[in-house]
């Protein structure tokens, strides 16, 4: 909350020049959300984890005054009490459904997202995710909804500095191209539509392109688990919002691939890191630099240099 009020719109002008008001706010939230979870959270977590009680998530707000449930054990056992002939005919009914033109599109669409990305079939990568400490299953389960919040937050930081380094550029141009003017104060005007398409083409990447990223920094890095994606979230997230308070663009790619590798090393092992795709990773953010500015070199020269006609002045 404390990035939140510094950096998100409308926040941003409220608080300005009122450092007070800043950590009031987040001060006051983080009681709130602290008593919350002491009197909410936490009772849900130790009857649905350590209890095994068949909870819901909304049951959440209402855990205080929520009589003992049945065991998770307990409720399976009733619903496998039914007839194995209706569980049958729902089956069919459901294999009919899924050969439909729609969910064939569906399908088509979000291919992307249906993905495996828990793959780790190389001996060598093996040797290294079973070099890593394992926690108990119930402690990861519970980070996985922990984690839930980082991943939030990783949202919030991701368009903080990355979409703003892709929109930065193309505000200008629109500026200059509007107004035949150039600001030579540095503050030129984003439009909220240019935000708002950063954001969609990201999301175009993540749903087309993520899942091979993830393949590679959530398996072929080191062992990943939900206690660890939630430290390494937190840790880029806090790294990437700070560069971003200060004006320093960076890479929300980079910050979370060094959490990773500093996750890893936690280990107190240098075995659970794979050392070949961290130099990977190197080799293609300094070839990034160079390529990135010869094409663009290129491109303006093809535009400059074209042949154009010049009206004739009498």
């Amino acid at each position: 909350m404390f990035y939140v009020f510094y950096k998100a719109p409308g926040f941003k002008e409220l608080t300005k020049n009122n450092v007070g008001l800043v950590w009031g706010l987040t001060a006051g939230i983080t009681l709130l959300v602290m008593l919350f979870c002491w009197f909410f959270i936490a009772p849900w977590f130790r009857r649905s984890i350590h209890e095994k009680e068949a909870l819901r998530w909304y049951h959440v707000f209402v855990i205080p005054m929520l009589s003992t449930r049945p065991t998770r054990t307990e409720k399976s056992l009733e619903l496998n009490d039914g007839d194995d002939k209706d569980h049958d005919k729902l089956d069919l009914e459901e294999e009919t459904k899924s050969n439909g033109i729609f969910n064939k599109v569906r399908n088509l669409v979000f291919s992307g997202i249906n993905k495996d990305v828990v793959n780790c079939k190389e001996e060598r990568l093996q040797k290294i995710h079973d070099a890593a400490a394992r926690y108990d299953d119930d402690t990861e389960y519970m980070y996985s909804f922990i984690q839930v919040v980082t991943a939030s937050m990783a949202s919030f930081a991701h368009g903080s500095n990355d979409v703003a380094n892709a929109v930065g550029p193309l505000s200008t141009v629109y500026y200059i191209w509007t107004t035949a003017t150039v600001d030579l104060s540095g503050k030129t005007p984003v439009p909220l539509w240019i935000l708002a398409m950063g954001g969609v083409f990201i999301d175009i990447g993540l749903l087309t392109y993520g899942y091979n990223i993830m393949r590679s920094l959530g398996n072929k890095i080191t062992y990943h688990s939900p206690s660890r994606g939630f430290s390494m979230e937190l840790g880029s997230c806090l790294t990437v919002l700070t560069a971003s308070k200060i004006g320093l663009p960076v890479s929300t790619t980079h910050c979370i691939t060094g959490a990773t590798t500093a996750v890893g090393l936690c280990n107190g092992s240098a075995k659970t890191i794979n050392w070949r795709m961290i130099g990977w990773c190197f080799f293609s953010w300094i070839l990034t630099l160079p390529c990135a500015g010869l094409i663009a070199g290129l491109v303006f020269s093809f535009a400059a240099y074209a042949p154009k006609l010049i009206a004739s002045t009498i």
